[in-house]
């Protein structure tokens, strides 16, 4: 495709946000409680001995147990004798510290029939070259055997509903926080969060005006695209490759990036609008596809890396 105006393309991704239709709306709890019941995730979770047969004889295996929905027996990980449960009504309370900092809760849902459950939460939207991000954060929990809860900043770019999960110079973007039980456990937990989620979008506001100041010519921007969706060996996978050229276009001279192309950073966006909207079919591949772009997708970290080289 080689357009001559920006009206030339069409944008053919879905604008969708990668949890749509994975999770429960439940922006109307007012504690974490509330919404597990709301996302009808108040199912408990149970344990069982491991047992096998050895050929002649049933047998019990002494140090593992399995962890089971206790509403449908559905199976969810082996774990050791030692491992406690950590009920989904009660994994997330520390966020109701947040509470009174602006968080609200978004979505709620689970992946792989409850091995791992998730939280999607805002805080109020800060403004990063004139651009709306909301400082999103998601909270899961594993029962397949995780005994942390595990905490990422997702910023979302308001204009597009884009996940921008990256991991930019020294702050965090993903860390771990141990099941906490007291009241000053969970003050700490959520000061913690703060204090993480301030330093990245401050990284984050720091690197957009860098990307911003950095102009690029048209070369710039086919050696960009030639790397990051290189010939292939077929003529089968270069249609492919040819077609994946077309979608990251589209991201690229959409209307709400007018103000950043010709930059770094419009490049950058884009990338992030091509990973965040990539088209899927079935809850399988809207799984696989949350469980990328929430983990850092290896595209988006791969733009990055290309454009820090123009």
């Amino acid at each position: 495709m080689n357009p001559t105006s920006e009206t030339d393309f069409v944008v053919t991704a879905s604008r969708e946000a990668p949890w749509h239709e994975l999770g429960t709306v439940v922006k109307d709890a007012k504690d974490s409680a509330t919404a597990v019941q709301l996302a009808g995730l108040d199912w408990e979770v149970h344990q069982a001995p491991v047992r096998y047969f050895d050929g002649t004889q049933e047998r019990v295996f002494d140090s593992l147990k399995v962890n089971y929905r206790a509403d449908t027996g559905e199976p969810l990980g082996i774990v050791t004798n030692t491992y406690t449960v950590v009920q989904n009504r009660t994994v997330f309370e520390f966020t109701e510290r947040l509470l009174g900092e602006g968080l609200q809760y978004e979505s709620l849902g689970t992946i792989q029939n409850g091995r791992s459950v998730w939280l999607q939460a805002s805080l109020p939207g800060t403004k990063i070259l004139g651009d709306t991000f909301s400082p999103n954060l998601l909270f899961t929990n594993g029962h397949d055997g995780q005994s942390a809860v595990r905490v990422y900043v997702t910023p979302i770019r308001a204009a597009c509903t884009n996940m921008f999960n990256i991991a930019i110079g020294a702050a965090f973007q993903k860390w771990y926080l141990p099941h906490v039980r007291t009241v000053r456990e969970k003050m700490i937990n959520a000061k913690l969060v703060l204090a993480r989620v301030d330093d990245y979008m401050d990284d984050l506001n720091w690197r957009a005006d860098s990307l911003a100041s950095a102009k690029l010519g048209q070369s710039d921007i086919r050696r960009f695209i030639e790397k990051m969706f290189p010939a292939e060996d077929t003529i089968r996978k270069n249609n492919r490759v040819k077609r994946e050229i077309e979608r990251f276009r589209d991201c690229y001279f959409i209307n709400d990036l007018e103000n950043f192309k010709g930059t770094k950073w419009g490049l950058l966006l884009a990338a992030s609008d091509y990973v965040t909207h990539k088209p899927v079919r079935t809850k399988r591949e809207r799984e696989g596809h949350f469980l990328r772009m929430i983990e850092g997708h290896e595209l988006l970290g791969k733009a990055y890396t290309l454009i820090d080289l123009l």
